[in-house]
């Protein structure tokens, strides 16, 4: 059953903004969005065209030109649908970004996707299909990246698009 966004809508983006204080514990992560850890505390702002919530599935779904921001992280998405325990909105369970390009950027690096999903149990964030990673030292191309943001680490793996390899371009820095 549909409810019309009201307390719940509001307490649910409320709870956003703690997917990334959990998210950004991290803090050495490799993909190099260690920053998350320092700008926990900062305010998270979630614009989206519209927002469904169904309570007997205990998911919200927000759609069209879905964007989340926080410190200098930014996440934008066509679609953010958000699955919570029996516990409300206060228990997360997961997040998935898809509709098309999922693109997030922080300090000048970026990471895009077809599909980005963050497990709240395992505080893991997985990019899927086609994943471009880009900063001023490099790009990486990927089928998947996931990003373990308690041990800080990352794992690139290929796909059929990248002929079932990893590439990556680098520039030395300068001596």
């Amino acid at each position: 059953m549909m409810t019309r966004p009201g307390p719940f809508a509001l307490a649910l983006v409320l709870l956003l903004a703690s997917t990334f204080a959990i998210m950004a514990q991290g803090a050495n992560d490799p993909a190099g969005f260690g920053r998350l850890a320092q700008q926990a505390d900062d305010q998270v702002n979630v614009t989206a065209d519209n927002l469904e919530i169904t309570e007997d599935d205990n998911t919200a779904l927000f759609t069209g030109n879905v964007t989340i921001t926080q410190g200098t992280m930014q996440m934008l998405a066509q679609r953010v649908d958000v699955l919570y325990g029996e516990g409300g909105p206060s228990d997360l369970v997961e997040f998935t970004a898809s509709g098309g390009r999922v693109h997030m950027t922080m300090d000048g690096q970026t990471i895009d996707g077809d599909r980005a999903v963050y497990n709240f149990a395992q505080r893991i964030l997985i990019f899927t299909g086609n994943v471009v990673v880009k900063n001023a030292s490099g790009t990486v191309n990927a089928d998947r990246l996931v990003i373990d943001t308690r041990a800080g680490t990352s794992s690139f793996s290929g796909g059929p698009a990248q002929g079932g390899r990893v590439t990556s371009t680098f520039t030395p820095a300068n001596q």
